[in-house]
């Protein structure tokens, strides 16, 4: 199983491959760590299928899901946050997904784990969500805002 790195310490795109390491864009099965120095946007878009892959870590940056579908087979952590805007993100059975800040879905796609309804209602009482959904996915957000 292959490692991809983020490796420019600047906002891009995930289909630019010479900003991966090693270069190439990752492949289905691979783990993918996205953490710069500085708080950047990495967008998602794609327009063939669906790219599955192990596990993401993302530190101090924001990842936006923008077009296409992304599976976390193990699901990922966000250290900055998470948008889903346009694309389709799903978890993987018996996987764990952690948000330490935001989370925003809006327009077309979905987080399929978690559907905004669902996280306003428990936001307001806790100000953090665990929800547990069938099939053993969990995501667990805590911190920041639901626009």
């Amino acid at each position: 199983m292959t490692t991809y790195s983020w490796n420019v310490d600047a906002d891009g795109t995930w289909a630019t491959s010479i900003d991966w390491s090693p270069n190439g864009t990752p492949t289905s099965g691979s783990d993918v760590t996205i953490s710069t120095p500085d708080f950047h946007t990495i967008t998602y878009t794609s327009t063939s299928g669906t790219l599955s892959i192990n596990s993401i870590t993302v530190g101090n940056d924001l990842l936006k899901v923008t077009g296409g579908a992304l599976t976390l087979t193990m699901g990922g952590t966000f250290g900055q946050g998470l948008s889903v805007a346009g694309g389709t993100l799903t978890l993987g059975s018996g996987s764990t997904t952690s948000i330490a800040t935001n989370l925003t879905t809006s327009g077309a796609g979905s987080s399929r784990s978690a559907r905004r309804r669902d996280l306003e209602c428990c936001w307001r009482q806790r100000q953090s969500i665990q929800l547990h959904r069938r099939l053993g996915r969990t995501l667990d957000f805590s911190g920041g805002h639901l626009p």
